[in-house]
C-alpha cells in the first residue's frame, strides 16, 4: 500500500508539473540507468532487477520470475569492525577496498572500505508469495535470490 501511494504522490506531483522528493525511493534521474543508493554509497544493478523501495539502510529490489513476486533486500550498514587484510578480495573503480566475509542466512556479505568509513554491504534472504511445500522436512527457501558473481558486480560498482 505504501508503494501505491507513494506512486500516485509522484505521479499526481509529475502530471501538475511540480518535482518532488520522497525519503523512501531515489525517483532522481540515475534511476533510470538501474542504479539504487543505499547509505550514501551507489551501486549498478542488473538491468532485469527492479528497486522497489529503499528504506533506512536496506534497499528491497524485485527480482524477475514468472510465477512469484520475488523481493530481496540489500542492505547497506556502517560497521565499526574493521576487516582484516586477509580478506581483501579487490578495490572497485572509485577506490573503495571490497572484502569478503562469511555470513548466513544470505546470499553474501562483502565489507567496503572507504578510507576510514566501513560498511557491511548483504544481499538477504528473498522474501517471496511462492508458497511453502505442503511435505516440507526441513529447511526451506523460496527461489529467488542472486548468484555470487552477479552479487560481486554490484558491491564492486560502489561509488
Amino acid at each position: 500500500m505504501k508503494i501505491q501511494a507513494t506512486v500516485l504522490a509522484i505521479c499526481s506531483v509529475l502530471i501538475l508539473g511540480a518535482g518532488c522528493v520522497d525519503g523512501d525511493v531515489d525517483v532522481s534521474e540515475n534511476s533510470v540507468l538501474n542504479e539504487v543508493t543505499v547509505s550514501g554509497m551507489t551501486f549498478d544493478l542488473p538491468e532485469e532487477w527492479n528497486v522497489q523501495s529503499v528504506e533506512g539502510d536496506t534497499a528491497y529490489i524485485n527480482l524477475p520470475d514468472p510465477d512469484y513476486d520475488v523481493v530481496m533486500p540489500f542492505s547497506v550498514k556502517s560497521s565499526d569492525h574493521m576487516p582484516s587484510e586477509e580478506g581483501l578480495i579487490g578495490v572497485s573503480d572509485a577506490g573503495f577496498e571490497i572484502y569478503s566475509e562469511f555470513c548466513a542466512p544470505a546470499y553474501g556479505c562483502w565489507y567496503i572500505k572507504n578510507g576510514e568509513d566501513v560498511y557491511i554491504a548483504a544481499f538477504e534472504i528473498v522474501e517471496s508469495d511462492q508458497p511453502v511445500p505442503e511435505d516440507l522436512d526441513g529447511i526451506w527457501f523460496p527461489r529467488g535470490g542472486t548468484d555470487d558473481e552477479t552479487a560481486k558486480g554490484v558491491v564492486f560498482s560502489a561509488r
